[in-house]
């Protein structure tokens, strides 16, 4: 309620701000004669002070040029630097020594190449945009978009984004949707916290039995093998991987315990280790050497420590390998 209704004491000059247009009636011709002046007074000073607040909103400098500046350099410098390193493969991927890698590497390529473009142009878009748009002091104007252009940006993206995994089908069906030719070298790779073991079928080139119940870490029988089955009397069982060099070899996926990531970034190949699935990838390595498979899923406090090495030999090399690791 206003402070003058119902009042017995005379009107004060602090309350002059607080009269509506409703309440006038409610002061005496007295108080009328000896506010009046004070009123149109404070009137005057207000529309002053707006006044004044808009002339220096119109001669405040606009930071719009400024700003669109700083963004180009900075995108420009960015730009420069993410060309460089990619053409001078600074920092890059390790060396590629599988047969899918090229493909991989090129619709990364591809991919990134794409992508820059459109990020260049749309940061250069956005800085013209801040630079055309900048706060001149003059009255706001308001736009809701363009729905032709929104549809339009929308289908060249939806486009894009098809064609890249249209691109890249061949590279993906050949790892995951095409078996294995007949004679591929068969390694089952285990995923356990925080380990990987890597069975091997031994000379007879067939995988003995498994059964669960019959796990024993200690007795040196992580996977259970079961031993009174004589195809598995001869199985490899390692905690390093070995292939042969320029041989398809063919990859069981297993997990024990929880989803592990087999990864050998050499290969360019990271498939994820399920509990209860066996899932098969396939691989030929091309060239000789010392790697190393990771464990790329988060799957404990171990995690870290999820590691080994991946060993690419020659056939004579590889053979000798599995004797000397067979059971005795």
């Amino acid at each position: 309620m206003s402070p003058w209704r119902n009042r017995t004491l005379p009107l004060q000059d602090h309350c002059l701000n607080r009269i509506s247009a409703n309440e006038w009636w409610l002061i005496t011709p007295e108080e009328m004669t000896r506010i009046a002046p004070k009123k149109i007074g404070i009137q005057a000073r207000n529309r002053h002070l707006r006044r004044g607040l808009s002339v220096a909103n119109q001669s405040k400098p606009s930071g719009g040029l400024l700003t669109a500046s700083a963004l180009a350099v900075f995108y420009s410098l960015l730009a420069v630097a993410g060309i460089w390193f990619v053409a001078t493969q600074k920092w890059w991927f390790p060396e590629s020594i599988s047969n899918i890698a090229p493909k991989i590497d090129g619709q990364f390529r591809l991919t990134l190449w794409i992508s820059g473009i459109i990020f260049v142009l749309a940061q250069v878009a956005l800085g013209v945009l801040i630079f055309l748009f900048r706060d001149r002091g003059g009255k706001s104007e308001y736009s809701h978009g363009n729905n032709k252009l929104e549809i339009l940006w929308t289908s060249a993206t939806a486009v894009l984004f098809v064609g890249l995994a249209i691109l890249g089908r061949n590279a993906w069906a050949s790892l995951h949707f095409i078996g294995a030719a007949p004679g591929a070298l068969q390694v089952e790779v285990t995923g356990a916290q925080f380990e990987w073991q890597f069975r091997y079928p031994g000379l007879d080139g067939v995988f003995g039995k498994v059964d669960p119940k019959l796990i024993n870490e200690a007795a040196g029988n992580p996977l259970g093998l079961d031993l009174n089955d004589t195809a598995a009397k001869d199985d490899v069982v390692m905690p390093v991987m070995a292939v042969p060099v320029n041989r398809e070899v063919e990859v069981i996926l297993r997990s024990k315990d929880v989803i592990h990531s087999f990864f050998v970034p050499n290969l360019r190949i990271k498939q994820d280790a399920v509990p209860g699935l066996a899932i098969r990838i396939h691989f030929t390595a091309e060239k000789i050497g010392e790697y190393e498979v990771a464990c790329m899923e988060l799957c404990g406090l171990g995690h870290y420590k999820m590691r080994t090495s991946f060993t690419v030999m020659s056939a004579e090399d590889f053979q000798k390998w599995l004797k000397e690791n067979a059971p005795q």
